[in-house]
């Protein structure tokens, strides 16, 4: 083997680094060629999906060079591999022969050119036709699916992780070579006609939010994936009404619920929308009532009163129905039916004495003994509280006696 000299554009301080990464690796080091026709170039490689290629003999000398007794070495952040590049760079390679006798270097560029993959982690259910302004361009709807975060309460609609061949991530399974990637959404709604009712994509669609996710790992490589978000017209005879101490709902086969107002007088303003108006739960786990959805659907106001004044005109009766129209197939869909009640429902109530039994002093004449049947009567008398929530009408008492002496006759 003839020795011989090289001359090369790289700087000399480069040349010292294969040097001394070559004695590091081989414990001796001498240079020579093995003619002089063989030597290195640059190579311009791209990087697998693990962020890696390996160069071989072949790949990085031209001319007469004996690459089955030759290997290589590349100068990067983990030379210990030899020749596999580990990541995107330029980096100096060295060509020895199997004695351990530097042969040439050269550069090799290794390009990242895959584009960062990605987890979807959403599902495609349905939303309320009503949230569609809620959820555009909204990011506190963006996180892991179903989670509700704390700091703003809102439940997330899914997210999707982009990880890349070179990044840094914790979630990537590469993560030595820093490359971050840059994860970016953007929103854009459709809105449908009444059409969309007997669509098949999507039965009652309304619209649709398409998030475009992007992907940008940091030499520009991208990935992109839409999610979408479908909003459906609901079928408002599934909505049902707030069950209360005042509302039951289906308390009565005539009315789709009963609302009891406990008042002392027939005062209609008393009377709260959430105790009349149906409502259904969104995702969000909040009460959409059916006054307030959108989508093509409307109540028919005023509402239709049927009124009977009851307790003597201090009370009123009141049978309401609410008619939902729908201007999709331009009719009234579905009559929810009311009964309203306002008066005074409560009987008195009568509180007793701690102490019984009560006595009572007779006359001396006739052994017979009487009281006032009055509030204050029987009060005073036998300590009996007798309370009204509303005004106290008459109070009636009835006494009866046994097993004691009435006008001198045993009863």
């Amino acid at each position: 083997m003839v020795k011989m000299t090289f001359t090369s554009a790289l700087t000399k301080m480069t040349s010292l680094c294969l040097v001394v990464l070559a004695f590091l690796l081989l414990g001796s080091l001498s240079v020579s060629a093995q003619s002089t026709s063989c030597g290195c170039f640059q190579v311009n490689v791209t990087l697998d999906a693990n962020c890696q290629f390996t160069l071989n003999p072949g790949k990085v000398s031209d001319g007469n060079c004996n690459a089955e007794n030759s290997y290589v070495i590349v100068q990067d952040g983990n030379p210990a591999n030899k020749a596999t590049v580990d990541c995107p760079g330029l980096f100096t390679y060295g060509l020895f022969a199997t004695n351990g006798t530097l042969i040439c270097w050269g550069k090799v560029l290794a390009e990242d050119k895959t584009a960062p993959t990605f987890v979807e982690s959403y599902e495609a259910w349905p939303q309320l036709c009503s949230d569609v302004n809620f959820v555009l361009n909204n990011p506190k709807t963006v996180g892991p699916l179903g989670n509700t975060d704390p700091s703003d309460g809102v439940r997330n609609l899914g997210r999707v992780i982009f990880t890349d061949n070179c990044g840094n991530s914790k979630s990537s399974p590469y993560p030595k070579c820093g490359c971050n990637v840059t994860t970016k959404w953007s929103d854009r709604v459709v809105y449908y006609g009444c059409d969309s009712i007997n669509s098949t994509r999507e039965p009652n669609l309304f619209a649709t939010i398409f998030r475009t996710w992007s992907g940008v790992d940091c030499f520009g490589n991208t990935a992109t994936t839409v999610q979408e978000i479908h909003f459906t017209r609901p079928d408002v005879s599934t909505f049902t009404f707030l069950y209360d101490d005042e509302t039951d709902p289906g308390n009565n086969e005539l009315y789709d619920a009963v609302t009891v107002y406990n008042r002392c007088s027939a005062d209609e303003s008393v009377i709260k929308k959430n105790d009349y108006i149906p409502y259904t739960t969104n995702y969000f786990g909040n009460k959409v009532y059916l006054d307030e959805l959108e989508c093509n659907f409307s109540v028919s106001t005023p509402y239709t009163d049927i009124k009977f004044p009851i307790c003597q005109g201090r009370g009123i009766k009141i049978d309401r129905t609410i008619q939902i129209f729908d201007w999709c197939v331009g009719r009234i869909v579905y009559d929810f039916r009311v009964l309203i009640k306002i008066g005074d429902f409560e009987a008195p109530k009568l509180k007793l004495p701690a102490k019984l039994p009560i006595f009572l002093s007779t006359g001396p004449m006739d052994c017979t003994a009487s009281f006032l049947s009055t509030v204050a009567g029987l009060k005073n008398t036998f300590g009996v509280t007798v309370s009204d929530n509303c005004q106290l009408g008459a109070v009636a008492t009835r006494v009866r006696s046994k097993g004691k002496l009435v006008y001198g006759i045993w009863v």
